[in-house]
């Protein structure tokens, strides 16, 4: 799984609007749930901070 997909996964079970996350932390994710696009490293770590999870806990679930 790509860590795009489990960041979706993750906000989408955990009910987190993603109007709050543009709005906290200026993120907008559509090109993520919509286009299938890549997170640049610095947008990953601070919605890691937003999330309250760390990289590594992602990087166990997605390898």
């Amino acid at each position: 799984m790509k860590t795009e997909r489990y960041i979706q996964k993750y906000i989408t079970e955990h009910n987190i609007s993603t109007d709050n996350i543009k709005k906290d932390t200026g993120l907008d994710l559509n090109y993520i749930f919509e286009n299938d696009g890549n997170l640049l490293a610095d947008d990953f770590l601070r919605l890691c901070v937003y999330l309250g999870i760390t990289p590594e806990e992602i990087g166990d679930q997605i390898l």
